[in-house]
């Protein structure tokens, strides 16, 4: 059953667009959340808590680490090598995989070293600076597993920065 092209006119922009479906009234999306919005009144205390809560957010994440974390990802994506990595977060995930396997390390708890394990965040994901290597521990998936689920203390890990420190910085470069 071939299906039929129509022409509708978009409400926002007036532009004509070619489409199969007859309930369609916007040319793309943004048209339609203009369209929609200029119905929707916010009161000026919603509007003033919106920009509160926007200006404090970039307060604590300023546009700056955003761009850097941006950037660092698309550097480790093309296969390159970073200029000065700050943490193993930073790296792909095979590239910390690789430095893992050259620096032979072993559960910072029980020593298993037989394979590759995992990296756990000792204080969790929600402070500032949480990929650094004081707050990072490496540990086999099974003391992951206790960890995360708070069997293990938080005392009880080593950080990397105890264990490695920077010597991981050797064997990224070669």
């Amino acid at each position: 059953m071939a299906r039929t092209i129509i022409f509708i006119k978009c409400i926002e922009c007036s532009d004509a667009v070619e489409t199969t479906d007859k309930r369609r009234k916007f040319c793309n999306s943004s048209c339609a959340v203009k369209y929609n919005n200029k119905k929707r009144k916010l009161k000026n205390s919603t509007k003033k808590k919106i920009s509160n809560s926007l200006k404090d957010y970039y307060e604590i994440y300023p546009k700056s680490i955003k761009e850097e974390f941006f950037w660092a990802v698309i550097k480790t994506s093309k296969g390159k090598f970073l200029k000065d990595p700050k943490n193993l977060y930073e790296l792909s995930h095979r590239t910390r995989c690789k430095i893992v396997r050259r620096l032979e390390l072993g559960c910072s708890r029980c020593g298993w070293d037989e394979e590759i394990g995992d990296l756990h965040h000792i204080n969790g994901r929600k402070i500032l600076d949480c990929h650094n290597h004081n707050n990072l521990s490496y540990s086999s998936p099974n003391c992951h597993r206790l960890a995360q689920n708070k069997r293990i203390k938080n005392n009880e890990l080593i950080s990397l920065e105890e264990q490695i420190g920077d010597v991981w910085k050797q064997h990224y470069y070669g």
